[in-house]
């Protein structure tokens, strides 16, 4: 889920639904219209103050667990391009992953507890200045969690491992043979969760 808000900066965000089947399903389609409808409607009533802790507090209100006896994890970031900030919230999600030309890759750790726990005065709302040519990644939990044949999990660990060894391909190039990457170490066993990868490369010339 990514766009361009009005003020021309760029909104992207993840999800992801405890347990699996129909109910978790349906509340993630839910969750994401209602994500983006809350946003349009902080612009259409243009606040001027960041709407990160405001979101949180209404999905907390629409997506209650004891109303659906499910939570679910969020990360929301904006990257304004004109001054090459990021700032995002993290709501129980993996920690995106900043990647920059000449160094390792860096998890942005942060975040807090889980949407539905009612608890989002926990979660922070954080920033980071960019470079151009820096790379963020957003992926689900399915990516690091991924088992091969021996039980042992792909983890935070060899996902930046991977990262780092394709950090000289184009951005599309660099996903896929991460995803690739994931796949082999699965390998013959199916996915057990949703495999989501998402990049986002800063320009190198506004």
């Amino acid at each position: 889920n990514i766009f361009i808000k009005r003020d021309g900066s760029l909104a992207a965000y993840l999800l992801d639904v405890s347990g699996h089947g129909m109910a978790s399903a349906m509340l993630g389609m839910a969750a994401t219209q209602y994500i983006r409808q809350t946003i349009d409607g902080f612009e259409n009533d243009d606040l001027q103050a960041s709407i990160m802790p405001q979101l949180l507090a209404k999905l907390e209100q629409e997506f209650p667990l004891e109303r659906f006896n499910l939570y679910f994890s969020m990360i929301y970031l904006e990257i304004d391009h004109e001054c090459r900030q990021m700032k995002w919230i993290n709501a129980g999600h993996p920690d995106p992953i900043l990647l920059r030309n000449g160094e390792a890759p860096l998890l942005l750790k942060g975040g807090g507890p889980f949407v539905g726990l009612d608890q989002a005065e926990l979660v922070d709302e954080q920033q980071i200045e960019l470079k151009p040519g820096d790379r963020i990644y957003l992926y689900s939990d399915g990516i690091t969690e991924r088992r091969n044949n021996d039980g042992g999990f792909f983890g935070e660990k060899q996902l930046l491992e991977s990262l780092s060894c394709e950090n000289q391909q184009p951005l599309q190039k660099q996903t896929d043979a991460v995803i690739t990457d994931n796949d082999s170490y699965g390998a013959p066993l199916p996915p057990q969760d949703d495999i989501t990868l998402v990049g986002l490369e800063i320009a190198k010339k506004l």
